[in-house]
């Protein structure tokens, strides 16, 4: 008999299906054994499921050893977590009596969020199945104001009306956005046009940016996530939706966020920060839509956005912003407002909080001139209103009027020359300056003095102080640092430097160091090598010595940092700056 008449009989109900079933063996006329010995899903779990849905309708179906149906089988099925992440309870009947060899489950539920919930079936005859791994999310009610569209589930499948989740955790790298199986629906990486939200899954992937990025809008849901730009800048041509001190895009590196557009005299609150929650609202009141791009550093930087962490008292935050059209400042001009958390503040605090801006014209830190501060401005709000600002755009701060930045240096130098290592360095402005100490080191740990200088005490535009000559040549490279000291006592430290001057004609020397624009190298051969290291000790860029004495090479492109440039067999460390 041909097992297909045998299935036809069971289907038919001829009467022996009972005593068949309880011996689970027929003699095939192929030689098989019709026994049960697997089991399987025929319809798993959808990839995404609502919280608040039930799982669609789950089959099991016993199988044979040649893989047809076990139509005879009658065991129960009972249903468990393999994988339970978010430890939930799977709610409903849970056990099923097959008909015809297929155990049918409807009306479950999993009891809490999660992602790569696993079900195990457990058979007859010590059977089982694992089912594919699946997401249990939630659409925040309290967030996007578009919940309705959110939860547009169509046929229990999970297919969001409009919006693409972030899930996370299910690519080869969990935090990779660039990867479509961190998404859904995974099969693309979202576009310009997507409308994201990140799925409250408590797995803690954050999704991290993997290059210049637009999107619509993000809503982050109560995911209690970070979206981290590093180096890359995300634009939003909407909104961001659902943000608190557990819901921003986290400024970790120099991207930035940036909105585009914005209407006159509309505002857009920038869901920023760090290491916490620091967010800034502008309000465009120039006559012009704009741009407005935004990060924040954990402090108030010598340079802007590196050096030395000032130390005078401060909010110890800053709000680096970029504005596309920076001089189109008509009309009104533009309002911000500054937010911060109380222990972001310095001990002592300002008695007098207002507005830093560096100038990016080498001018360094200096108050705001432009604008005024809220005449309600209350500290123990930890926020700040400033109205009116018509200046240009760069870093600002939060610091005391009455306790200006006290010396902002503006460059400090080590080049070589003929007679020894010649030493430059300008302040922008200085408050309560006594003197410098010049103090040298061959090994960046023991310094000594080289020269005290005297400071100029109290200043407000540019000095360039005069040339150091220290003349006593060197077979190593060697460090120098300034050292700044008030007349109350009070110092800082600034960069060291670092150059060889061996005192050889025939030397191979570097100059300017730190840099801006340009490295200068002197007595290297037509033909020699030369490349440039990252502190890591990645290659960043190579090339070979022209045959002129003087050899030029641009690094406008290198971000502001310490490097290593290689040049035949000398080597040299040198700093960029912007």
């Amino acid at each position: 008999m041909l097992c297909n008449a045998i299935q036809a009989q069971y289907e038919g109900g001829s009467g022996r299906q009972e005593a068949l079933s309880s011996t689970n063996v027929l003699q095939l006329n192929d030689g098989a054994s019709a026994v049960t010995t697997s089991l399987a899903f025929s319809a798993g779990p959808a990839g995404m499921i609502e919280i608040s849905q039930n799982l669609n309708t789950l089959t099991l179906e016993y199988r044979t050893a040649n893989g047809q149906r076990a139509y005879f089988e009658t065991g129960n099925v009972a249903l468990t977590f393999q994988t339970n992440p978010g430890s939930a309870t799977l709610n409903g009947t849970t056990t099923q009596t097959p008909n015809n060899g297929v155990a049918t489950f409807t009306g479950l539920s999993v009891s809490a969020l999660g992602s790569g919930y696993q079900l195990l079936a457990s058979g007859a005859s010590s059977t089982s199945a694992t089912s594919t791994a699946f997401t249990v999310y939630s659409v925040n009610a309290g967030g996007s104001g578009r919940q309705d569209a959110m939860a547009d589930v169509s046929s229990g499948l999970g297919t969001l009306s409009g919006q693409v989740f972030w899930v996370g955790g299910l690519g080869a790298i969990p935090t990779d956005w660039n990867d479509p199986l961190n998404w859904f629906p995974n099969t693309v990486v979202p576009n310009q046009n997507a409308r994201l939200a990140l799925e409250p899954n408590n797995n803690g992937h954050n999704p991290i940016l993997d290059q210049n990025r637009t999107v619509n809008s993000l809503n982050f849901n109560g995911a209690n996530k970070k979206v981290e730009l590093g180096n890359y800048a995300l634009t939003l041509t909407a909104d961001a939706t659902g943000v608190n001190s557990n819901n921003y895009f986290k400024t970790n590196g120099s991207g930035k966020l940036k909105r585009l557009a914005i209407p006159n005299n509309e505002g857009f609150t920038f869901p920023v920060g760090n290491s916490a929650y620091n967010p800034i609202s502008i309000t465009n009141r120039t006559g012009t839509p704009d741009d407005f791009s935004v990060r924040v550093l954990d402090e108030i930087y010598e340079y802007g956005t590196f050096g030395n962490p000032n130390t005078e008292p401060r909010v110890k935050r800053t709000w680096d912003i970029d504005k596309l059209n920076p001089t189109a400042n008509a009309d009104n001009g533009v309002d911000f407002a500054f937010n911060w958390n109380s222990n972001e503040v310095s001990n002592p605090a300002p008695s007098n909080y207002t507005l830093f801006h560096h100038d990016a014209n080498g001018n360094g830190w200096g108050q705001v001139v432009t604008g005024t501060r809220d005449p309600n401005f209350n500290p123990a709000a930890n926020s700040m209103i400033w109205s009116g600002y018509k200046g240009s755009f760069s870093p600002f701060g939060i610091g005391d009027q009455n306790a200006p930045l006290p010396v902002e240096l503006l460059y400090f130098t080590a080049e070589c020359k003929p007679q020894g290592t010649a030493l430059r360095w300008a302040t922008a402005s200085e408050v309560n300056s006594a003197y410098f100490e010049l103090q040298r080191s061959d090994n960046m740990i023991h310094w000594t003095l080289l020269k005290t200088i005297p400071a100029l005490g109290f200043h407000s535009s540019t000095y360039h102080y005069p040339e150091v000559l220290d003349t006593e040549p060197s077979q190593a490279t060697r460090y120098y640092r300034l050292k700044q000291v008030d007349f109350d006592g009070k110092h800082e430290y600034f960069q060291a430097v670092a150059a060889f001057c061996p005192g050889s004609a025939t030397a191979i020397s570097l100059y300017p160091n730190p840099a801006a624009e340009q490295l200068h190298i002197q007595g290297a051969k037509a033909g020699d090598p030369w490349e440039i290291l990252d502190m890591t000790g990645r290659r960043i860029r190579t090339g070979t010595i022209g045959d002129q004495p003087l050899h030029r090479i641009s690094i406008l492109d290198l971000p502001a940092g310490l490097y290593r440039i290689h040049v035949s067999t000398t080597s040299f460390p040198f700093v960029t700056r912007p």
